[in-house]
């Protein structure tokens, strides 16, 4: 007997997406389908909450297999505000890439016919975090897809 409540969904490790204006999307180790996509393009709108306290990410791109499968993408998310995102958005010289869990963020996928279609129809969640390089900043995302649960409570 189960113990606790029951018929929640559970989280499988999918892929990690990493952007800027171009980037890849590859799968974790063990998820199907394997995914090894690099992105060609992609546009993104950030805004911060007049509150202050979250902003907004809407992301649009499309991404390509080495073997010329396109598939589009799009994901909407709400950043935590604080120091560490307002350093990274002002430009600070103290910018520094902030941890996962402050950003998170929902997926979709629109395919072609093909062994990728299948992205279509799940339900994907993202945890994801601004990376400060150099001379850049890039977007990575670390994405689950939601697996509903067969429970009969």
């Amino acid at each position: 007997m189960a113990s606790g409540p029951t018929g929640f969904p559970t989280l499988q490790p999918a892929f990690i997406l990493k952007e800027m204006s171009s980037g890849t999307i590859t799968t974790v180790e063990g998820f199907e389908p394997k995914l090894e996509l690099e992105v060609v393009y992609g546009g993104d709108w950030f805004y911060i909450d007049p509150d202050q306290e979250h902003g907004r990410v809407n992301v649009r791109g499309i991404a390509r297999t080495a073997d010329g499968v396109t598939i589009s993408y799009a994901y909407i998310g709400s950043v935590a505000s604080n120091d560490d995102i307002r350093a990274i958005f002002s430009h600070s010289p103290d910018a520094k890439t902030h941890p996962f869990g402050q950003t998170s963020s929902t997926l979709t996928f629109e395919v072609g016919p093909g062994k990728l279609k299948s992205l279509e129809n799940c339900t994907w969640v993202g945890n994801g975090r601004f990376v400060v390089g150099k001379d850049t900043i890039w977007v990575e995302t670390r994405v689950s897809k939601l697996v509903p649960s067969t429970d009969m409570d």
